[in-house]
């Protein structure tokens, strides 16, 4: 096994953070649901740390696919 390379299943598991994207939109979506229970200034918060988590995890993924996509076709 060559540590310089990474694994041929390492670039689909990049689909992982890209999904914790898409389930990180919970957070801002209930926040805005439940303003008059949580108050104001706490669903702006919410909402505001959900988005960022969110594009956090679209990075991550958009990083993981870019590092590992001219090692997908290689052969170790």
């Amino acid at each position: 096994m060559n540590i310089e390379y990474a694994p041929d299943w390492a670039f689909s598991w990049c689909y992982i953070f890209a999904i914790l994207g898409v389930v990180a939109l919970i957070y801002p979506i209930l926040a805005l649901l439940w303003v008059r229970g949580l108050g104001i200034s706490l669903a702006l918060l919410v909402a505001i740390a959900g988005l960022m988590l969110t594009a956090t995890y679209f990075t991550l993924f958009w990083m993981c696919r870019s590092s590992l996509r001219d090692q997908r076709n290689l052969t170790v």
